[in-house]
C-alpha cells in the first residue's frame, strides 16, 4: 500500500482521464457512423470509439501489476492511424500504377 508510484505513469493516467472528457461528445455522436450504411468501416469506427473508457478502466486498474498496460489505450489512437496510413498507401499504389 505504501509503495510510490512512477510519476511518469500518473500523468500518463491523468491523460487518458482528461480525454474523456472529448470523448463524451465523440461517444454521443459515434451513431453517425452508420449513416453511410452498416459497413465495416463504420462498425471498426464504432468500436473503437465505444471501446476507448474500457481501456482506460483496465489501464488504471491493472497500472500497479504491469505499468505497461497504461499504454493499452493507445490502441484506440494508433489503429485508427495504422488504417489511414494503409488507406493512403493504398491509394498511392493505385495511382502509380495509371
Amino acid at each position: 500500500m505504501g509503495e510510490k508510484e512512477d510519476p511518469l505513469s500518473l500523468l500518463l493516467l491523468a491523460l487518458w482521464i482528461v480525454l474523456l472528457v472529448p470523448w463524451l461528445l465523440i461517444a454521443m455522436a459515434s451513431g453517425t457512423a452508420f449513416d453511410a450504411g452498416n459497413t465495416l468501416n463504420a462498425w471498426v469506427t464504432f468500436l473503437l470509439i465505444v471501446t476507448y473508457p474500457v481501456t482506460v478502466v483496465v489501464a488504471a486498474l491493472m497500472r500497479r501489476k504491469k505499468a505497461a498496460l497504461l499504454l493499452l489505450p493507445l490502441l484506440n489512437f494508433l489503429l485508427p492511424l495504422l488504417y489511414i496510413a494503409g488507406a493512403m498507401g493504398a491509394s498511392l499504389l493505385h495511382n502509380s500504377r495509371r
